[in-house]
């Protein structure tokens, strides 16, 4: 009979601290956070309760057949849980060289874009690859001035971009 009192007694302690709603519950409960949608920009950002957002991201490996690296990059999911890029994406080629790089931002090209190529058809014979391609990205628009340059840094072209 003891054993059944000292039972009662450690549920009833557990459910008042579990089920009772403390004096000063707004102290210890999640503050809402900010959360940037998908497609916003320069807007405040709507507020929602800390267990609904979780921006954790995660790394994703893609292979070649032969198991060398292919493509990395960092994806999180949206507000509707699918998984988009997010942060840092680099792609190599079939002998481990690294061919792109740049960033995402909720799914859209963001910041300076580079590109390693073998070839570029609207180079004039006197330049010689490798070709390095630069370009700038806003909220997934081309920005600015796009270059692409032969070895030896020669500018083989440059075209300026306005977003929009």
């Amino acid at each position: 009979m003891r054993s059944c009192s000292l039972w009662y007694t450690a549920f009833v302690a557990l459910a008042t601290v579990f089920f009772v709603a403390p004096a000063h519950a707004d102290e210890i409960l999640p503050q809402p956070i900010p959360v940037l949608r998908i497609g916003e920009s320069n807007s405040e950002p709507e507020s929602v309760p800390a267990r609904r957002v979780e921006l954790s991201s995660e790394m994703i490996t893609e292979r070649y057949p032969n198991r060398k690296t292919k493509i990395e990059r960092q994806v999180v999911q949206d507000d509707e849980r699918n998984y988009v890029n997010h942060g840092p994406w680099k792609m190599w080629d079939l002998e481990g060289q690294l061919a792109a790089h740049g960033e995402f931002r909720f799914a859209k090209q963001h910041g300076t874009w580079v590109q390693l190529m073998s070839t570029f058809d609207f180079a004039d014979e006197g330049f010689q690859p490798p070709f390095t391609s630069h370009a700038d990205f806003a909220n997934g628009q081309l920005q600015g001035t796009w270059t692409v340059s032969a070895s030896r840094q020669l500018m083989v072209g440059s075209w300026a971009f306005v977003p929009g």
